[in-house]
């Protein structure tokens, strides 16, 4: 994490969040569990449908202090998006959370489909883990 970040943090401001995610209720729940959480700050939020819609968005803005995006999606699924970041924004993948309710393997082959080398892979984790502690969770992959 940035210095930059963590003093934002510290002083509780808010947050540049992108969601990326196909499903409408998948980021309402997302946004609304964030919210909730994260001790009455209003973050920023911005939300993609999907991973072309999130790439096109973080081309024009780039300045987020976290993004999750949901793995599973039709046309450019998580791990494509992810991977096309590697090439195109490094610098954001430290800050970058991949959600699935399919197991590690699946997530795993879709990784090495999109060519992620293992070293530079994401923090992955189920999403309903993340919708029962959004604020633990992302405290703690944000310090």
């Amino acid at each position: 994490m940035t210095a930059e970040i963590q003093e934002k943090i510290k002083q509780g401001k808010p947050l540049e969040i992108l969601l990326v995610d196909d499903e409408e209720l998948n980021l309402e729940t997302m946004q609304r569990f964030l919210v909730s959480f994260m001790d009455g700050i209003k973050h920023d939020f911005k939300t993609a449908y999907s991973g072309y819609a999130a790439l096109e968005i973080i081309k024009g803005n780039g300045r987020f202090d976290l993004i999750v995006i949901d793995t599973v999606m039709p046309g450019m699924n998580g791990a494509d998006l992810y991977a096309e970041l590697l090439k195109i924004r490094p610098e954001l993948c430290n800050r970058i959370i991949m959600v699935s309710s399919y197991g590690n393997g699946y997530i795993d082959d879709l990784l090495d489909k999109a060519l992620v080398p293992k070293d530079k892979r994401p923090v992955v984790m189920d999403k309903f883990e993340f919708y029962r502690h959004p604020k633990k969770i992302v405290e703690a992959y944000l310090s």
